[in-house]
């Protein structure tokens, strides 16, 4: 059993609902080790979604091992969660300090928190620190505590030829955004290891190619959407095979839950 899981394989630290400090409407679910298989949405527990709208989120947070590779791989809904995924593997030795996060997302997900009073040493103390955190606000902190040392940003409207290399971002870090098919892609996944490569995927990428297709077309400079989205889920797959650890977000209310298991499950099927 991991350390920092009970005998039934929950995790000590998300082990029940969590009800959120500012609304007592939204909750968290707990954590535990399972399987894809485990994957469902939950009936009780909402996470908020703009305008006061509420949406359901996953009935439990899972962590897993992802594909052939059996990459550690944590699944939640709210992308901030993905912070005590991060500091978990640091803290089981799954990943070193200062990695690579290449973030798979529609969004940058880069704002800066309202503070940085967090032990990455202590699980209680990141699980604290992720309630006072937003879907939008916690790669920031991953990098002043030392967690990652840069970030690549793969954009899924972004072309190749509107990639841009490594710039300092407004918050401080070191930041590329990149088109799923850019060199700097491939460079990345052959030249860093993999306990120094955390892969983060928010599915709500995908949302556009379900969504709003011929925006995105014309936005990639492609004309085939199903040929596009077999490109983007390879490029994914090849990440995941590559990484140290991964973090996969559902993002209720910026993709529609049951694609985005669909989305999860069918990586899985393609991760060599």
């Amino acid at each position: 059993m991991a350390e920092g899981y009970d005998d039934n394989g929950v995790s000590i630290h998300y082990n029940k609902l969590i009800e959120n400090p500012d609304d007592s409407r939204l909750s968290i679910p707990r954590l535990r080790l399972g399987s894809l298989d485990d994957l469902a949405l939950s009936t009780d527990t909402h996470v908020y979604y703009g305008n006061d709208r509420l949406k359901r989120g996953l009935k439990e947070y899972i962590r897993t091992n992802f594909g052939k590779s059996e990459v550690p791989t944590y699944i939640v809904d709210s992308h901030h969660h993905a912070f005590f995924g991060w500091a978990e593997a640091l803290n089981e030795s799954v990943v070193e300090p200062g990695a690579t996060l290449l973030h798979i997302d529609n969004h940058d997900d880069s704002s800066f928190p309202g503070n940085f009073d967090v032990d990455i040493s202590d699980m209680t103390s990141v699980r604290d620190y992720i309630l006072s955190l937003k879907i939008y606000d916690f790669i920031e902190p991953a990098f002043r505590t030392g967690m990652i040392s840069n970030v690549v940003w793969v954009h899924p409207r972004y072309q190749v030829n509107n990639d841009r290399h490594f710039v300092e971002t407004r918050e401080g870090f070191p930041c590329a955004v990149v088109s799923p098919n850019s060199p700097i892609v491939e460079k990345l996944l052959s030249d860093v290891s993999r306990n120094k490569l955390i892969v983060d995927i928010d599915l709500d990428y995908f949302n556009l190619h379900h969504e709003d297709p011929s925006w995105l077309l014309i936005q990639r400079g492609e004309d085939n959407i199903e040929n596009l989205i077999d490109n983007d889920l390879a490029v994914v797959a090849k990440a995941i095979n590559s990484a140290g650890l991964v973090t996969m977000a559902t993002s209720p209310g910026f993709i529609d839950q049951e694609l985005a298991i669909q989305l999860i499950k069918k990586l899985d099927e393609l991760s060599p």
